[in-house]
């Protein structure tokens, strides 16, 4: 979302900026898309195909109904917020849908997975200040150092509040070792 203007306006004519807010909306309504896979990806192996059937019914239904009151409502950004808010939906009935397999254990499957997403919306937030500080420098600054600056207060965060959870992220992509098992 942050870098929707800086990427359109480097690698296309102006002619393209006014896609940005179609950009932006769309990238906010596919930032919950791994909840829905996962959630297709765990009814799959369950074996819950008529499950997987709804929620990805579901999914079409709500998306081009988005998609249809943002039409009626205006022009290609209300297009882009009606399908945004059909992923919304979608994203988020699907994972309520998955974690119901879980039974009882779907509050501690939430608590695991809430508090690292709490983390994002800081970081989101720094990196907006420094991209709306860069806006009038090089693109090619610019879209760097929003990334980084996005991607190392999320790590910074984790890491000073969910210490855990950031040992375990590291060693999966090779940061660092991996924890030893407790116990």
């Amino acid at each position: 979302m942050l870098l929707a203007r800086p990427v359109i306006g480097m690698l296309f004519h102006d002619r393209w900026l006014p896609a940005v807010p179609v950009l932006q909306w769309l990238s906010l309504g596919l930032a919950t898309q791994p909840v829905g896979l996962v959630a297709a990806a765990v009814l799959m192996a369950r074996g819950r195909f008529r499950a997987l059937a709804g929620v990805e019914a579901f999914s079409a239904v709500a998306t081009t109904c988005g998609a249809a009151v943002g039409a009626c409502l205006g022009d290609q950004v209300q297009i882009a917020q009606g399908v945004s808010a059909g992923l919304l939906a979608a994203n988020g009935y699907a994972g309520w849908r998955a974690f119901r397999e879980f039974g009882p254990v779907w509050r501690a499957l939430l608590t695991t997975i809430i508090p690292p997403l709490a983390l994002v919306p800081p970081a989101v937030l720094a990196a907006g200040c420094l991209s709306n500080e860069l806006a009038e420098g090089s693109v090619l600054v610019r879209i760097p150092a929003v990334t980084s600056v996005c991607l190392g207060v999320y790590a910074a965060a984790l890491r000073i509040f969910l210490p855990k959870v950031a040992g375990e992220i590291f060693a999966r992509v090779g940061l660092q070792k991996p924890l030893a098992p407790a116990g």
